[in-house]
């Protein structure tokens, strides 16, 4: 589970032959640049490359082109010319661009709006078509006062009593809708007034057309019908641009992919350059490759004339290497999590595989239901064929294991009596206790694991303090499991371990050397400067070290306790969902059952979840995991051709 080995090439050649070498080596290759300026500064005296990066703005352009196509960017088909440099130039592609914008221009519908379009967007049209009469003379007020407008339903019949009780008042019902009255009145000038305030006081809301519209001298039903007309004529102009604007995506489409996978070709070696150094005529290009490339590339650089000098980490001086980080199999599924953490430094542990094997064990173990658990299994599967997503591959390894857990829990939709077998039920009296302390040693067995990654990741980076004098090196270890040995010892009434034979060397002893990790590390390493300067504040605060230390042992061992608390809580709220259900009535006993098995599982998942990540980043991650890394990220085509 170790991060990729990496090696350093060195390459230079004839500053003339550098685009060659940036296509062979760089560009969509696995190759990590670095500033060579930078990074030879010892070496050579070099300049970066001064020129403008033209592609990358074109290619800004076109992309915004194809957008406006509604098109997805993708790469030219197979077999194009995109491989030839000089297949096409910027000027080209930004006339082109120009000529398929003036295309699309000449295909965009122009909308007019017509008067007629207009009125009949107004409400106060659209339901006057009933009324014969010109809407001229509807908004003439030479002689009578009109008000169109809305009335509650409730409030229209002591409204036409009123009218009907006026001479000079006359009320019109013109249609109904939703609870609403449409009315048309009339009234003389004098009496204008009083019909206003008896309108709005029962809650009258008036509808008139536009002030700045001149209305035709034609009823609302004629206008109706011209828009009808017009409606039709701009349908049927529609379709024919946009038959046209589909001709014209269709012709651009293929020429603008292929021009589009030029530019994002030559982008990528435009930032390729950057990384460059250059002097006397030569170009000088420094990076990192998988180790097993190495020789690949050094012979085509033979091949090539040019110069190739390959080096391991140790061997370049201040090196960072990248960490090349695999997104294949079952080390890509949680990566995002690992991600969140930081990233691994280079030549330690890659955690991935171990986090996926423990995070679906631990949610096994909290979850244990065969049903529940194969119904996320098949809905994660079912997910991520959809979205491809890794949340919901995990979710599926999660499912599979909640179900072989209970299998072992004999629990079916908590229902625990439905497997031949019974199962060990975690809430049974007897079982409580021993289903706690498994999950306590199951959290042991992980943290002497996550001890040995320490060790072995220490080793890898020459640090001895670390393998052997640490609170998770060797010392630490055999400190661990000398403390746990006792309790369980004296737990159990098996034995008595502490006597000066066994408390001297396995624990005294280890804690001494954790005291004096950092001078022993440094005399082993060589180190003239071994001694602190101060041995007394170094044995103070090597106490507090200590201490601190024996905390976090038993935190963290304490701390897997929640997993076997979890599978209890879950037995237990199945459990309540199973006694509600026998006490209701036969269609309520299965709703119950359903939606409280919904329930429960939606809960448990997210909490256990929870839960799982808190132990992955504090009780494991802590122990091994050495951040600060930098992925490896090679110069990649927008387009990958």
């Amino acid at each position: 589970m170790k991060t990729d080995n990496l090696k350093a090439l060195t390459i230079s050649g004839p500053l003339d032959q550098l685009d060659e070498a940036i296509r062979r080596f760089v560009v969509d290759k696995p190759f990590h640049p670095e500033d060579a300026c930078e990074r030879l500064a010892a070496f050579r005296k070099l300049r970066h490359i001064e020129e403008t990066d033209v592609y990358t703005p074109c290619l800004a352009r076109v992309d915004a082109l194809i957008e406006q196509l509604g098109l997805t960017p993708a790469c030219a088909p197979s077999g194009d010319d995109t491989d030839n440099a000089n297949a096409y130039s910027v000027e080209e592609i930004a006339s082109y661009c120009r000529s398929v914008e003036d295309a699309l221009r000449a295909t965009d519908v122009v909308s007019e709006e017509s008067r007629w379009a207009r009125l009949a967007e107004e409400r106060v049209i659209a339901h006057l078509k009933n009324v014969p009469v010109p809407l001229r003379d509807i908004a003439d007020n030479r002689y009578v006062r009109k008000r169109f407008g809305i009335l509650p339903e409730t409030a229209w019949p002591e409204f036409l009593a009123m009218s009907d009780e006026r001479p000079d008042q006359i009320a019109v019902e013109v249609e109904r809708e939703h609870g609403e009255v449409f009315l048309f009145a009339l009234c003389l000038h004098d009496g204008v007034d009083e019909m206003d305030a008896n309108l709005s006081r029962l809650g009258f809301v008036r509808l008139k057309p536009p002030a700045d519209l001149e209305l035709p001298d034609c009823t609302a039903a004629e206008v109706y019908t011209r828009l009808e007309e017009e409606k039709a004529e701009a349908a049927r102009r529609a379709e024919e641009t946009a038959a046209k604007r589909r001709e014209v995506i269709a012709r651009a489409e293929p020429e603008l992919m292929r021009r589009r996978s030029w530019l994002a070709y030559e982008a990528a070696c435009a930032r390729a350059r950057r990384y460059i150094g250059h002097n006397y005529g030569k170009f000088y290009l420094f990076g990192w490759v998988p180790a097993e490339d190495a020789d690949a590339v050094s012979a085509a650089c033979r091949d090539m004339r040019f110069t190739c000098v390959a080096a391991s980490p140790r061997e370049v001086r201040n090196a960072e290497p990248p960490v090349r980080i695999r997104e294949s199999g079952v080390r890509g599924i949680l990566s995002p999590l690992m991600r969140m953490y930081g990233i691994p430094a280079y030549g330690t542990a890659d955690p991935r595989v171990f986090m996926v094997i423990t995070y679906t064990l631990f949610f096994g173990m909290m979850f244990g239901d065969a049903g529940q658990g194969a119904c996320i299994a098949v809905l994660g599967f079912l997910l991520y064929r959809k979205t491809r997503s890794w949340l919901w591959r995990i979710l599926s390894l999660c499912g599979l294991s909640a179900v072989v857990f209970g299998l072992i829990y004999g629990s079916v939709f908590g229902l625990e009596d439905l497997l031949p077998w019974g199962g060990y039920h975690p809430l049974e009296a007897d079982h409580i206790m021993p289903v706690l302390l498994a999950g306590a040693a199951v959290g042991v067995v992980v943290i002497l694991i996550c001890m040995g990654f320490n060790i072995v990741n220490s080793l890898r980076r020459g640090d001895l303090r670390g393998a052997f004098f640490s609170a998770n090196g060797v010392s630490g270890a055999v400190l661990y499991v000398a403390v746990l040995a006792a309790v369980a010892c004296a737990f159990t009434g098996t034995a008595n371990l502490l006597t000066p034979a066994y408390v001297w060397p396995l624990i005294v002893l280890p804690i001494a050397l954790i005291c004096l990790g950092e001078p022993l590390g440094k005399l082993l390493a060589g180190d003239p400067n071994w001694q602190p300067e101060s041995w007394g504040m170094y044995i103070v605060e090597g106490f507090f070290d200590i201490f601190e230390s024996a905390i976090s042992y038993m935190s963290n061992t304490m701390s897997f306790l929640r997993v076997g608390a979890f599978a209890i809580s879950h037995a237990g709220m199945m459990m309540v969902v199973s006694m509600l259900s026998e006490g209701a009535a036969a269609t309520g006993s299965v709703i119950i059952m359903i939606f409280g098995n919904i329930f429960v599982a939606g809960l448990e998942a997210a909490l256990s979840s929870i839960q799982i990540i808190r132990l992955e980043f504090y009780e494991i991650f802590g122990r091994f995991y050495i951040g600060g890394g930098h992925e490896f990220t090679p110069v990649t085509a927008a387009c990958t051709r």
